[in-house]
């Protein structure tokens, strides 16, 4: 960054990278990195890539990238024009128009093929293009290299198992028990020849990935396992230290290579790509570890020491639901056969925390009980260790036991105070952060966000930075100001390590689907909370899908087409907590089903005091009027008064139903129709959406507000004024 700094201020600068989708997870990062820091610069940023294969990283990448992207081009296949002119500069001159609308019409005009198929009409003639290309480039590329003494294509398969840049002295060493030929005897007509490429001394290149794939995939599979063998033997008495290419050529050798052997170089790799961020790497390499232990006898401490490391590295790399399926299946191994590495098992899944980790919010019970056990037997004094299940601990009940969850994070906080390891207390806070999502701990959110951030960067930890956005993001929402949220989501989005980035992708674009909600943009609020479960299942979230039905709910809410969704909250009813009940039961007074709405409604089922707690105390407060129960509608205004001036699920980041005011009136309306406390509520719930701009709930204020004017007293209800709005002054 510092080299492009200097050298852009001198110049203006190209940067151009190519084969982008080849990419790993550290190399975007460090894109996404220059990006963001030379937009002050005259730099201009070029990158080819194949879209057909560019995957889940890459795109999560390019999405981040979005804003700064000046233009995205996508080449238009070769004309007949441009493939006489190819065929003209690679010795087909004057090319007839027949053979150059075959070629066009053979190679779909790709220019890689097209040059391929007009070196081979230059060497064979016009005849070669009639049915050259029937299966790709391939056959083209098979008809090249036959034109090559066989010795040199022997040479050629060999050294492919190296990949497509080769050391020369490795490519040399392999190729050098070809029939007792002088290597570079072997190798010499590839480089005449174009199939090898000298890009600069002591190193050798395939002239293209087709070139060397062709190569590789013909050798057959007992061969190529030999020759992995061979390479790795070569790597391991040239480059010991160099762990991913021996790992690469010890599982690619399978039973060629002895298992203890594979075992070293792969767990050597896994720990090399942890160390430098790239987490799916690591995650790879600790999955194929786990499968080799038990070939190479390590026994069970040194298997659930990889099992817990690949738990962790998945976590890292945002494959959350596969890092929770091995933990169970660690947590069985230690149960069964390793009790002493229970802890560490159940402390594996070692990542920030921002959403449910549990699939459907459903609890184990066991596991509970498991992390409980360990933490009795934890001593005080074992810090580490007890932070670490008391963490996993509120993982595990958050939404289901509040007061377990304050207790343990509580501890959590109390024990990682002055002088100790800043990540073990972010990951303290991390457990607090479920607590003070509870509406009277809210206050408690803007410092745990700050410390978070302050921590997050002083350990270098990307990830805990990426998630104090997320809480800043939370804080500015429910203080109304949600440009300042905006640039909390724009900036975990630069901010997110690799594994965090497409979660991070998801919850931010949650958030700009809330604010499509709050401004009136309904259709398309509509379109992003649908297009959130590819997102979120993409990233390795359990609950997306649930995510997106709350996001329709609150769309349908909106349009006053709510009754729509019975059929699809009807067949999820099994599936879902008791207290969505609240929200079927609403569904179906809109549909204009009382009756049934009082059958699924279970008012008295406890609301987890999470941050979706006021958006569900709403909901339910809305079911009571609807079915004109008082005394539920009693009970809810008094918990509801106190957020006067708030609008609910504002400050969750992802869903809101309006004001909370709006909520109130129609309580208001139930249980003192004589007084005042309806028009006041309007009033203000039309005040708090002119203040956030969103239309569609200043305008249900505006037409509720002449008829309860008209019906009843403008004098405030008794009390209804005075009550001190205590809540909002906390969010605010």
């Amino acid at each position: 960054m510092e080299l492009l700094a200097v050298a852009g201020r001198e110049r203006p600068l190209l940067l151009v990278l190519d084969d982008l989708h080849r990419a790993e997870s550290e190399t975007l990062a460090l894109l996404r990195a220059v990006v963001a820091g030379v937009t002050e610069l005259p730099v201009l940023v070029a990158a080819g890539l194949r879209p057909a294969e560019a995957g889940a990283e890459l795109q999560a990448a390019l999405a981040a990238l979005a804003e700064p992207t000046a233009d995205r081009i996508e080449p238009a296949p070769m004309t007949a024009g441009d493939v006489a002119g190819m065929l003209d500069r690679h010795g087909v001159p004057a090319a007839a128009p027949e053979l150059v609308a075959r070629i066009t019409e053979r190679t779909g005009g790709n220019p890689l093929f097209v040059r391929e198929l007009a070196r081979l009409v230059a060497a064979e003639g016009p005849s070669a293009a009639a049915d050259a290309v029937p299966a790709g480039v391939r056959e083209v590329l098979r008809r090249r290299l036959a034109r090559l003494p066989a010795i040199t294509r022997t040479a050629l398969a060999r050294v492919s198992v190296l990949g497509r840049d080769l050391d020369t002295d490795d490519a040399l060493d392999l190729a050098a028990t070809v029939d007792g030929a002088d290597p570079l005897d072997a190798l010499e007509p590839a480089v005449l020849g174009g199939m090898l490429l000298e890009p600069g001394p002591g190193r050798l290149r395939f002239s293209h990935d087709l070139v060397r794939d062709t190569l590789y995939g013909d050798i057959p599979q007992l061969r190529r396992a030999r020759l992995h063998a061979a390479a790795h033997a070569i790597l391991t008495r040239r480059r010991p230290d160099d762990p991913v290419p021996l790992a690469h050529h010890a599982l690619a050798a399978g039973s060629a290579v002895e298992p203890d052997r594979a075992l070293a170089a792969v767990r050597a790799a896994a720990a090399a790509a942890a160390g430098f961020g790239s987490h799916r790497e690591a995650a790879r390499f600790y999955g194929r570890a786990v499968e080799l232990a038990g070939r190479a006898g390590t026994g069970v401490d040194d298997e659930l020491a990889l099992r817990c490391a690949l738990v962790a590295e998945l976590a890292r790399g945002g494959d959350g639901h596969t890092a929770l399926t091995e933990r169970r299946t660690a947590v069985d191994q230690a149960t069964a056969a390793a009790p002493q590495w229970l802890g560490a098992v159940l402390t594996s899944y070692d990542t920030p925390v921002s959403w449910t980790i549990r699939p459907g919010q459903n609890i184990d019970a066991e596991l509970i009980d498991l992390i409980e056990t360990e933490l009795a037997a934890t001593p005080p004094d074992a810090v580490d260790r007890r932070v670490r299940l008391l963490a996993a601990l509120v993982f595990e009940i958050e939404g289901h036991d509040d007061d377990r969850v304050r207790s343990a994070s509580a501890e959590a906080m109390a024990l990682t105070g002055r002088g100790v390891d800043p990540l073990l207390r972010c990951r303290a806070l991390n457990a607090r952060f479920f607590a003070v999502l509870a509406p009277d701990l809210w206050h408690e959110l803007a410092p745990v966000g700050e410390e978070l951030a302050e921590l997050g960067g002083r350990a270098g930890h990307a990830g805990y930075r990426t998630q104090a956005h997320h809480l800043q993001l939370m804080v500015a929402a429910g203080r109304h100001d949600l440009d300042a949220a905006t640039r909390h989501a724009e900036a975990a989005v630069a901010g997110a390590p690799g594994g965090q980035l497409e979660f991070t992708l998801g919850w931010a674009y949650i958030f700009s689907a809330l604010r499509a909600l709050v401004a009136g943009e309904l259709d398309t609020a509509e379109e992003r909370y649908s297009e959130l479960a590819t997102r979120l299942v993409g990233a390795g979230q359990v609950n997306g899908a649930l995510m997106v039905l709350l996001g329709r709910f609150v769309v349908r809410y909106d349009q006053g087409r709510l009754g729509e969704l019975v059929p699809e909250l009807e067949a999820l009813r099994d599936a879902l907590p008791p207290t969505f009940g609240d929200f079927l039961a609403l569904a179906h007074l809109h549909a204009g089903d009382p009756v049934r709405a009082r059958e699924v409604w279970a008012p008295d089922a406890e609301l987890a005091r999470s941050y979706y707690w006021l958006i569900w105390t709403c909901v339910r407060a809305e079911v009571a009027v609807g079915l004109a129960d008082r005394d539920v509608a009693a009970r809810y205004r008094e918990q509801l008064r106190p957020w006067t001036g708030t609008v609910a699920g504002l400050s969750s980041g992802t869903i809101a139903l309006g004001p909370t005011d709006l909520v109130l009136a129609g309580l208001e309306g139930l249980l003192d129709p004589a007084g005042g406390g309806r028009v006041h509520h309007l009033r203000e719930a039309e005040r708090v959406a002119a203040e956030l701009g969103a239309p569609v709930w200043r305008d249900r204020a505006r037409r509720l507000l002449p008829a309860a004017v008209a019906d009843h007293s403008t004098a405030p209800a008794p009390g209804a004024q005075d009550v001190p709005n205590t809540s909002a002054q906390r969010l605010r």
